[in-house]
Order: C-alpha cells, then sequence, then structure tokens
C-alpha cells in the first residue's frame, strides 16, 4: 500500500464527510486503488458501509463524535450538500482544532460554496464556540483549504477535477501528494482564479446532463423509426463515445471535425442549418440559469 498522507503528517488519516454521489465515487476510487492507509467516513445513515466492509482502511461512522478520540486527522474532505455546512461545521470543530489548523488540509466539494465562504463559516464559530483568543485574521492564515469541483464522470475515474487554492501555507509536497490522491478520480486542473471555477462549474459540473440529455433524445429519435431501444442505446452510445475520443485527439480542432462530418449539401449539413441558429442561443440561456443558481449557494 502506498504511504497516503506522509508529506501531510504520520497518522495518515482522512476524513470524508459525506457519502452521496460524489463521496461515494470518490471513496471507491481510493478503495480500488490502494491510495490512502486510513479513510474515516461520516454518513448518518450508514447505508453504504456494506458496500466497502472487505476494505480495511475504511472506516464508517454516524456522526463527528464518533471519531476515536486519539486520532490525528491530516486530511478532511468535505463532500455534503451546501446548505449542511453550516451544521456540519460545528460539529467538526473540536476535531479540526485538535488536529491543528496549520497541519490539516481542508478539501471541499461544494458547489458554489467560496474558499471564503467556508473559511468565514470556520473562523466564526472557532472564535464564537471554542475560548479562542486569537483573531479571525491570523486563523484565516493558518487555514489550508482547498476547493475542487468535480463532476460525476469521478464514478469511472474520469472526472473534470477544477482546483483553486489561495496557497496559504499549502507547500509543493501537499500539492503533489493531493494531485496524487484526487488524480485517481480524473485530471486534475489547478486555476489561477477561483472565478474560474464558477465560470466553468456550469459547464464541467453540469455539463454531463447535458451530454445525457442529448443521448436521451437521440434514442428516443432512433426508436422511433421503429429500432428497438437496446440496439439505439448501443448505437448512440457508441457515436457519442468515439465522438469524444476524437475530439480529445491530438491535431484536430472542433470546426475541422465538423467540416469533415458536414460534406457539401449532404445530410449533416441540413441537420446543422437547424441546429446552428438555435443551439448557442439555448445553451447561452442554460449557463445564466445555472450561473444564477451558483450565485444563490455563494450569497447564502
Amino acid at each position: 500500500m502506498d504511504s497516503g498522507l506522509g508529506v501531510m503528517g504520520s497518522s495518515n488519516n482522512l476524513l470524508l464527510v459525506g457519502c452521496g454521489n460524489l463521496g461515494r465515487a470518490l471513496l471507491r476510487s481510493w478503495s480500488e486503488g490502494k491510495v490512502l492507509n486510513s479513510i474515516i467516513v461520516i454518513e448518518p445513515s450508514l447505508a453504504r458501509k456494506g458496500d466497502f466492509e472487505d476494505d480495511k482502511s475504511i472506516k464508517f461512522i454516524a456522526k463527528a463524535q464518533d471519531i476515536p478520540l486519539d486520532t490525528q486527522l491530516d486530511m478532511v474532505v468535505l463532500a455534503i450538500k451546501p446548505q449542511m455546512l453550516e451544521r456540519a461545521v460545528p460539529e467538526l470543530l473540536p476535531q479540526l482544532v485538535k488536529s491543528g489548523l496549520e497541519h490539516l488540509i481542508i478539501v471541499s466539494l461544494l458547489a458554489g460554496v467560496t474558499i471564503d465562504n467556508l473559511t468565514a463559516c470556520i473562523t466564526k464559530d472557532i472564535t464564537e464556540a471554542s475560548n479562542h483568543n486569537e483573531a479571525s485574521s491570523n486563523i484565516r492564515k493558518r487555514l489550508k483549504i482547498i476547493r475542487i469541483m468535480p463532476n460525476i464522470a469521478m464514478k469511472i475515474g474520469q472526472s473534470m477535477n477544477l482546483t483553486h487554492t489561495r496557497g496559504d501555507g499549502i507547500k509543493a509536497d501537499e500539492v503533489k501528494e493531493l494531485d496524487r490522491i484526487f488524480s485517481v478520480s480524473g485530471k486534475m486542473v489547478w486555476l489561477p482564479d477561483e472565478e474560474m471555477i464558477n465560470a466553468l462549474t456550469p459547464i464541467s459540473g453540469s455539463g454531463p446532463a447535458y451530454f445525457f440529455l442529448m443521448a436521451e433524445i437521440m434514442v428516443k429519435l432512433a426508436m422511433r423509426s421503429g429500432i428497438d431501444e437496446d440496439l439505439a442505446r448501443k448505437v448512440v452510445q457508441q457515436t457519442l463515445l468515439g465522438s469524444a475520443m476524437l475530439a480529445s485527439s491530438t491535431g484536430y480542432n472542433l470546426s475541422e471535425l465538423i467540416a469533415a462530418v458536414a460534406s457539401k449539401g449532404g445530410v449533416t449539413e441540413a441537420a446543422l442549418a437547424v441546429l446552428r441558429p438555435v443551439l448557442p442561443s439555448l445553451l447561452d440561456d442554460a449557463m445564466s440559469a445555472a450561473y444564477t443558481v451558483l450565485g444563490e449557494f455563494a450569497s447564502k
């Protein structure tokens, strides 16, 4: 087994808070890749405990208070819904303080929650709930917070992980270790500006749903011609898979690929003549709607 979080501390303990779609996918990647020595998972229902019972490096607990008293955490990964943050942080606070803010790395997978939002939530609870005499500004400087926005392709290790940190106290070897731990779930892209995460989330985070919707529509259109569903799915799946692989290969740009398919006066050109006038505005409206919801998350 790999050395886990060795560069971050000696106890090699990671705490995963939440085991929903993203949390479970991430946990599966870690388990299959034997990436970590010790993972504690907080899941109130313990519904997913049975899925990982053969992996002795994973321990499920129902609440933060069940973390063993002698545990020294190296990393906390927040994989909960944004609206659960205000409740989760006070429950985690004693363990965060005990593990040492200058030592602990906090990774947030919360959509629309900025590093400043999360920092304010943590510092507020520390200063108000724990007789902490340090000013919030000093605590803020000690916090090591990484924000990652993945997508559902994490289920197969092909996520687009948009990543940013303020860089306060984050060392080069810690960045390298974060890459190692999270690259099993997909591609890590470190962004210099956190605003880029919000700008790209409606594309990379929500994009798979648009892709699946198009696939679903194409399957139904094929079935309308009398083709059975299994065959329609196979045709659509392979068409989209091959297209995605070709688009990601080197030596082609998208305009060239479109031109290569749409011969003048042909079937594809006729279809594109219908799509081109309406598709850009539809996607623009979709992005605007997504940005609105992201803004609402950030303002809470």
